[in-house]
């Protein structure tokens, strides 16, 4: 299933350039499944507020974002911290919503991750 980028970020966008509805993307998307935690905020009423994170899984990364796919429902530019884990390793980044679409019993979230760098993925 193809998501659009249905509100790309205009830090995503080439310099000088508009959105029209194409992807225009200074950094490309690849397609790469890495797990994530999702800092529990109080956003999502049906998480208990002693459950500190919430799961999720990238569908998509590219530096400076990452689509994800979690049951933790939260608005759009809300800012929250993200766990992004692999095996023994991870990190974490303050990221902004930038879209949300709902999907079935999920959530699919562009998240603008202004540090993240594709290569320093764990």
């Amino acid at each position: 299933m193809i998501i659009p980028n249905k509100d790309a970020s205009q830090s995503d966008l080439m310099p000088g350039t508009a959105h029209s509805g194409a992807e225009q993307r200074r950094h490309p998307r690849q397609q790469r499944r890495v797990a994530v935690d999702f800092l529990n905020m109080g956003d999502d009423p049906r998480v208990p507020f002693y459950q500190d994170f919430v799961p999720g899984e990238t569908e998509d990364v590219s530096n400076g974002g990452l689509r994800v796919r979690a049951t933790y429902d939260i608005h759009e530019g809300a800012e929250l911290g993200i766990i992004v884990r692999n095996e023994d390793r991870f990190q974490v980044f303050l990221a902004r919503v930038v879209w949300k679409m709902r999907a079935a019993e999920s959530y699919v979230y562009g998240l603008s991750v202004p540090k993240l760098d594709v290569a320093e993925l764990p």
